[in-house]
């Protein structure tokens, strides 16, 4: 008997297939009471070993919040490899054995109040409606999943992660057609990269303490003004974080009577997106913002 390793999965949502083309057909036959899940591919990515199934199950080894941060840091990455993936709470974590030497995820429990759980364990009864649940999905391949994997850890392990995880919140709320609160999660990405180019750029170390205080206490209407100003965002960026701006306090001081626009959240998440890929590799934040 080979070592058993316990912890926490869940399903890729929307649901996803590996390696394969059209229905996946039904899931294994349960024994002992619990789920099954074959095992299509492991990868190791830094202190994780992750095992996933052709269903697009995911199971890294390691502790439950770690698991957590990081499905969730791997579902905010694979945004942008067009897997438009909605992030998880605790409640749609399964708890999940291994037995090393062996082929299968063993899937022990799981609440069913999480939507994520009752579709993806539909695949698992036997009834008309469990095949019609087996449906066709997304497919991948494992090398591209692999990539993506490596590209998740990549950002979990940087200073970064939080950022991305607010990226994938705002399309989360896609998801539950919440346009507003989605618009609001990529304007905290904008205004955190805001403040963090603004101390960047003013170098708070060398100012005195009470310059220190005033340049802190700057509201983001000024920082953009700022930074136009010393010429690190260009008078199109300015007008365009205005914009912006201006949406959120719409939002904020009267939610009810705010209309946003699908176009207007598109774009205050790919400013979002674009500032966010700036900072992850070196740039100037707001480079090429319009």
């Amino acid at each position: 008997m080979g070592k058993i390793f316990k912890g926490y999965g869940t399903f890729f949502y929307p649901f996803i297939s590996v390696d394969i083309s059209g229905n996946l057909g039904l899931a294994p036959n349960l024994v002992d009471g619990n789920w099954i899940r074959k095992i299509t591919f492991t990868h190791n990515v830094g202190r994780f070993r992750v095992l996933v199934s052709d269903d697009g199950f995911i199971f890294p080894l390691g502790t439950k919040m770690k698991t957590l941060e990081f499905l969730n840091t791997l579902f905010s990455t694979s945004l942008f490899y067009e897997m438009q993936s909605k992030q998880i709470s605790v409640d749609d974590l399964c708890s999940c054995e291994w037995e090393q030497g062996t082929s299968t995820i063993i899937i022990k429990k799981m609440k069913a109040s999480s939507l994520r759980n009752g579709i993806g364990f539909n695949r698992d009864g036997r009834s008309t409606l469990n095949r019609l649940n087996a449906f066709p999905r997304k497919e991948i391949t494992s090398d591209k999943l692999k990539e993506i994997l490596d590209h998740a850890y990549e950002i979990y392990n940087s200073d970064l992660k939080g950022e991305i995880k607010l990226i994938g919140y705002s399309w989360s709320m896609v998801f539950d057609k919440d346009v507003k609160s989605g618009f609001l999660w990529s304007w905290m990405v904008i205004e955190i990269f805001l403040k963090k180019e603004w101390n960047k750029t003013i170098d708070l170390s060398t100012l005195p303490n009470s310059a220190k205080r005033e340049a802190k206490r700057l509201g983001v209407h000024d920082v953009i003004e700022g930074l136009e100003g010393m010429g690190i965002i260009s008078k199109a960026a300015k007008n365009g974080l205005h914009a912006q701006r201006k949406t959120r306090n719409k939002i904020t001081h009267n939610i009810t009577s705010t209309n946003v626009s699908k176009k207007q959240l598109e774009r205050c998440q790919n400013i979002a997106t674009e500032v966010f890929w700036n900072a992850f590799y070196g740039k100037r934040m707001f480079v090429g913002i319009k």
